[in-house]
């Protein structure tokens, strides 16, 4: 038996078909089936190139519900492989969902959840598609409210940010998006870019980018005209990277108007410290409009940012992508991150029958407080105390709180950080425990537990008489990174949970020093 999806007839092709899914499975089949002719196992790119037909049609295994229910799933959803041509009269699909108005998918189902198209996207810098032609739908991160639509997506090469509003023909209106190549570290900058600035604790960007009709409010070099610059941080200040001139058609497409204009950039990721997207790899967002002449804001996304007005402004959020995948989709993928409660110790001891717990913040948004909250099986947990939080604070706060009757066994605890509108969330748990006590007979450091690790490890000491402790991590190369403790302690057995989340996978050191004991070892970062 012989079938064939295509068959060519003679010299010529009586198949008349473009931007299809044309997909066939050999295994299937017998070994003599193929695309087109009578060859066995022939491919797209043969019918293509034979035939100079189906230019941009695809070969792509699809996912369906069933073989007789025909909805999209797994994979599929979301797949840019499957983006439609918009064809007339087609309006809806078998469900009755109205077809988008650019980006389609083919077949019989219009996925809603899932715009089109996802992440690595090549967004067109055609002067002849609007914003929401050249990113699509599944691009459209948010609207101002005040008649602004911003939008972001990404291939392997570049970062597309796009506006759809505003005075582009304006002098003093300008286009910003702040970024952050590392959402969890702590380098970045807090300084103010025109006005608008970052509060502490919060949004950390890395860069900046922004597109000015007229020189003369801005940048560098200072010749008038309009364009698009790139800033990084250097020595902890805003410093000039590079300038591109704007509406050229390859890294910009600017639309001019008086009200409604668009402005489309495309951004080396080499710019931007040859960031590469991917898998878990994570990139912060953060776009605004700003009249420095009129010293005003006056639109912004993530909108849960402090309202537009009057400059200066400090902005506490921004979009955080997880994963810069593939088949991220950055309408439906893009988290609006606060400031959070950054907790940067979590320690349990027990000594002459009390157990006292020590924790430490570096920065604090709207924090109502801590619940203390204790369990011995870490399945049903008690509330056993209340410390108020600090509000808002930009500096390392300490809090303590003792346990003057506590269970006996390994007996966990965790705090739950309760912010003033009620919302909430848990630390990490830490174990102490609580068995008779019986004073060390030496002083020991015990090897980390896990090791290797991600993130969070335990480290575990004993102390045969009160002593002045130190509890250090450094890098290979002997740089401090964290102090763990730093205070007088009683005689007994302490675990210290070392989270290491803000940290780049390798080797680290860690250091007891009590008294005149001093011990080192060796654990290992792993992400």
């Amino acid at each position: 038996m012989k079938t064939w999806l295509i068959r060519r007839v003679g010299t010529g092709g009586t198949f008349n078909s473009n931007y299809n899914d044309l997909y066939f499975d050999i295994s299937i089949n017998d070994a003599y089936t193929g695309f087109w002719n009578d060859a066995d196992q022939k491919t797209l790119s043969n019918w293509q190139s034979a035939s100079s037909k189906d230019a941009n049609s695809v070969s792509k295994a699809v996912n369906f519900v069933s073989t007789t229910d025909l909805h999209l799933t797994g994979s599929s959803i979301g797949d840019n492989d499957l983006i439609a041509t918009v064809l007339s009269g087609y309006t809806t699909d078998i469900d009755g969902n109205t077809r988008d108005p650019y980006y389609p998918y083919k077949g019989a189902d219009e996925v809603t959840t899932k715009k089109l198209p996802s992440a690595f996207h090549t967004v067109s810098m055609s002067a002849s598609l609007n914003n929401f032609q050249a990113f699509g739908n599944g691009s459209f991160i948010g609207a101002d409210g005040f008649g602004i639509d911003f939008f972001v997506n990404w291939d392997a090469t570049y970062l597309y940010l796009g506006w759809k509003g505003g005075r582009t023909n304006y002098s003093s209106d300008m286009y910003f998006a702040a970024l952050d190549t590392d959402p969890d570290g702590t380098n970045g900058s807090t300084n103010a870019i025109l006005g608008v600035g970052f509060l502490a604790g919060g949004p950390r960007p890395d860069y900046y980018v922004v597109y000015e009709n007229n020189q003369s409010f801005y940048g560098v070099p200072p010749t008038n005209g309009n364009a698009f610059e790139v800033y990084n941080v250097s020595g902890g200040n805003w410093n000039w990277v590079s300038r591109t001139g704007g509406d050229d058609g390859i890294s910009s497409q600017i639309v001019f108007a008086d009200a409604d204009g668009e402005v489309q950039l495309r951004i080396p990721w080499s710019t931007l410290g040859g960031f590469s997207p991917g898998a878990g790899n994570k990139l912060g967002i953060l776009m605004w409009n700003n009249n420095p002449s009129g010293n005003f804001m006056w639109a912004r996304v993530p909108t849960t940012n402090p309202s537009n007005g009057p400059t200066p402004k400090t902005l506490d959020r921004y979009f955080v992508f997880a994963s810069t995948a593939a088949g991220v989709n950055p309408a439906a993928d893009a988290t609006d991150t606060p400031l959070p409660v950054e907790l940067i110790s979590f320690v349990g001891t027990f000594a002459n029958n009390k157990v006292t717990l020590n924790w430490k913040t570096a920065t604090e948004l709207n924090s109502y407080g801590f619940e203390i909250e204790r369990s011995a099986d870490q399945k049903i947990w008690e509330k056993i105390g209340f410390v108020q939080g600090s509000g808002t604070s930009n500096s390392p706060k300490e809090y303590s709180f003792v346990d003057d009757k506590p269970l006996i066994g390994k007996i966990a605890y965790r705090l739950k950080q309760i912010d003033i509108d009620g919302s909430f969330s848990y630390s990490e748990v830490i174990i102490v425990e609580t068995d008779l006590f019986v004073v060390p007979k030496e002083y020991s450091l015990t090897q980390n537990y896990p090791n290797p690790f991600n993130p969070v490890t335990k480290i575990s000491y004993t102390l045969p008489v009160d002593s002045d402790v130190k509890l250090l991590v450094y890098t290979i190369n002997g740089e401090l990174v964290r102090e763990l403790v730093n205070q007088k302690q009683s005689a007994g057995t302490y675990n210290v949970i070392f989270d290491g989340s803000n940290l780049s996978s390798g080797t680290y050191i860690y250091r007891l020093i009590a008294n005149d004991f001093v011990q080192t070892k060796k654990m290992l970062l792993i992400k």
